[in-house]
């Protein structure tokens, strides 16, 4: 959580300053916040590696592990959508498409 001290306006005094908490309790509390389906898939599916995440990981691997879950879900999605044109429209603009769409999700 958040926390800042604080101060008045006047030049004279230190402008206030955010701090955050890196507990373990804290991380997980944040954590809890995302939406159940999308911690279930950043857990792959073990809602008790959560706990574990938590106290083992510091902000840059919980940051990847989240823009991981993120692109996987949202890969997911473009591929049901590239299958569902596929369907419905010109082979050529599903090609085109699908290219763009997956072009973005390369891992970095």
């Amino acid at each position: 959580s958040l926390s800042s001290s604080s101060s008045s306006s006047s030049p004279s005094q230190k402008p206030r300053v955010l701090t955050h908490d890196h507990s373990p309790q804290a991380t997980r509390k944040l954590l809890a916040m995302l939406p159940p389906p999308f911690l279930e898939t950043m857990v792959a599916g073990d809602l008790r590696k959560l706990d574990m995440v938590s106290r083992e990981a510091n902000a840059e691997t919980i940051a990847r592990s989240i823009r991981e879950t993120s692109r996987d879900i949202v890969r997911k999605s473009s591929l049901r959508q590239s299958i569902s044109a596929a369907l419905t429209t010109d082979v050529v603009k599903v090609v085109t498409y699908a290219y763009q769409k997956f072009s973005k999700y390369r891992i970095e």
